[in-house]
């Protein structure tokens, strides 16, 4: 059988296969066992070396660096690239250093480039600041587009930059409709034309209520007087009456209507327009809840921390009153809009 003799020192990635550091190498007859091996690992560096070549190669044709001193900043600003990369104008770049890539960049689209002279119009950058002469300068795409903005928290007695601890928001009402519940043994009947005072105590659990009686056939009125917060928008409000009967059948007309009055205003003032709400008895001793009034306009000009009176009534002369009894109310909801977070 025919040999080859291969020299003494033969290396094939980073492995020498001679006698005197590996006994069974390619020299003395070490071929017939280690011949297969070593072209193996030469053909594998080989086939390594070409990929990181190809892997510079495509970087290089994305990408480049500059050694030019510029102060991280929007507008026009040129560059001397190491490499003059196939920019054309109106293509978007990103420069970033190479010392501090996360912070100090910018980004923007080429205004020229002529061989290794690059200009670009910076439109957007990091949050790093100062000149920078480290740039590494790559090939971009066009920005995405802007989310929906996130909502403002506003913070009493806080300015610029907000650091929230659990206190600044623990307690803080939010603006918006808010609802004002009045229990009916809180409501003032009328001393012309009131309903009657009542208290009821039901048979089995004994749940006591107090309750105002309003007339099946004659106008009856209550009143409620507040002290409107200083976070109330001084606009229209609404209202929700939870009534009961204790025998028939029907729907009764529940009213409401309010006035304003200010420091040193008359007391003695008209009200404004009553809105009305039609609700139907489906049970007796249950509890009924109305809808919501429509939007309530208060008479004199409210404005924030008012005091308001509100008179609410049973329309009984109304066509669509048809309970034949007392309407026994129990409470009245008064839904108003607060536009600050809080009386401050």
């Amino acid at each position: 059988m025919e040999s080859a003799t291969f020299p003494n020192g033969f290396v094939v990635n980073d492995g020498a296969y001679d006698s005197a550091t590996n006994p069974e190498g390619l020299a003395n007859g070490g071929s017939r066992y280690n011949l297969l091996l070593a072209f193996q690992a030469l053909i594998d560096t080989f086939n390594r070396t070409v990929d990181a070549a190809g892997e510079a190669e495509a970087f290089a044709i994305t990408s480049t660096t500059s050694a030019t001193s510029r102060t991280i900043g929007t507008g026009s600003l040129s560059f001397v690239m190491a490499t003059a990369l196939p920019l054309v104008t109106g293509q978007f770049v990103l420069l970033a250093s190479a010392a501090n890539p996360l912070t100090h960049w910018m980004w923007g689209q080429v205004s020229s480039r002529v061989g290794t002279a690059l200009t670009v119009d910076v439109q957007v950058v990091g949050a790093g600041t100062g000149s920078r002469a480290d740039w590494i300068i790559q090939m971009s795409g066009a920005r995405g587009a802007t989310g929906a903005a996130g909502g403002v928290l506003s913070v009493a007695g806080k300015t610029g930059a907000v650091s929230l601890v659990a206190a600044d928001v623990s307690g803080v009402m939010a603006q918006g409709l808010h609802t004002m519940f009045f229990a009916a043994g809180g409501i003032t009947p009328r001393s012309t034309n009131g309903p009657a005072r009542n208290t009821i105590e039901t048979t089995t659990n004994k749940i006591n209520l107090a309750l105002l009686d309003f007339d099946a056939s004659t106008a009856e009125y209550a009143q409620i007087i507040v002290g409107m917060p200083k976070s109330w928008n001084a606009g229209t409000i609404t209202a929700q009456f939870g009534w009961t009967a204790a025998s028939g059948s029907g729907a009764v007309v529940w009213g409401i209507r309010g006035v304003a009055m200010s420091d040193d205003d008359v007391i003695d003032t008209a009200f404004g327009t009553a809105v009305t709400v039609t609700d139907t008895l489906t049970a007796v001793g249950d509890i009924m809840v109305s809808a919501a009034t429509s939007a309530v306009t208060i008479s004199n000009t409210p404005a924030k921390s008012d005091t308001v009176v509100f008179e609410v009534y049973r329309d009984a002369a109304a066509g669509g009153d048809t309970l034949a009894v007392d309407a026994r109310l129990l409470w009245v909801k008064i839904f108003v809009t607060l536009d600050a977070s809080t009386d401050a």
